[in-house]
């Protein structure tokens, strides 16, 4: 959160944008598999939002501003946010990647220890919390010894928009030169992420959409 203040002034910026988008996947994922109480605190998504709407409300006028309220008028004072569930189950930079290895096909331990350079206590804690949280499965391949693959579940399956998002985003932003190229097995098509509405078919991004608050109030699972 505290990354974002100095940035407030450039959230025009299509990276910034880019990065709403992003979110976005993350509450996408959130309306499957998570909900989320006031327990959880202030979230990095109350605090995109307010940033963007000041930004817009400058630069667009308060008749052009899309979004028209803030967190605190939808939910009065509650942080009832998906973003923050989201992290809670995912976490760290560490996290993402033992994901990435496993939509990539990697499933035994020694293979992801080796692919990303990082040490078996930190890979059985990061392995271990994803196998807690639904995301990942064990799967016993052998017996004396015995060894364990894991495999994604389909919460874990769901993420694959999320995970595509963000390596799109840092190809555009972060790298001179794109290291993968994700294509469809069928035809060889270049695999993208595009958000629509739903009702109308359009293609949306963080500009063009509005927050309102959810029905009903659902506990965390877990």
């Amino acid at each position: 959160v505290a990354s974002l203040r100095p940035v407030e002034k450039d959230l025009r910026n299509g990276a910034i944008l880019g990065v709403l988008d992003v979110l976005i996947g993350f509450c996408v994922f959130h309306a499957r598999f998570l909900a989320v109480g006031p327990e959880y605190g202030p979230t990095l998504a109350d605090t995109v939002q307010k940033c963007y709407l000041h930004n817009m409300s400058r630069h667009r006028g308060p008749k052009e501003t899309h979004i028209q309220h803030s967190a605190d008028d939808l939910l009065g004072g509650e942080r009832i946010d998906s973003l923050t569930a989201v992290m809670g189950d995912l976490g760290d930079r560490w996290s993402l990647l033992v994901l990435r290895e496993a939509f990539f096909g990697v499933r035994r331990f020694v293979d992801f220890q080796r692919n990303l350079g990082i040490s078996r206590t930190q890979l059985s804690t990061q392995l271990t919390e994803l196998v807690d949280r639904d995301i990942l499965t064990r799967q016993r391949y052998q017996t004396r010894p015995e060894r364990y693959e894991y495999r994604l579940t389909d919460k874990g399956l769901d993420l694959f928009t999320v995970i595509v998002a963000l390596l799109h985003w840092g190809d555009r932003w972060l790298l001179d030169k794109p290291l993968l190229r994700l294509e469809h097995h069928d035809c060889g098509g270049s695999v993208e992420v595009e958000l629509r509405c739903s009702k109308c078919d359009e293609s949306v991004d963080a500009r063009t959409t509005r927050y309102r608050k959810a029905s009903a109030k659902r506990k965390p699972k877990r």
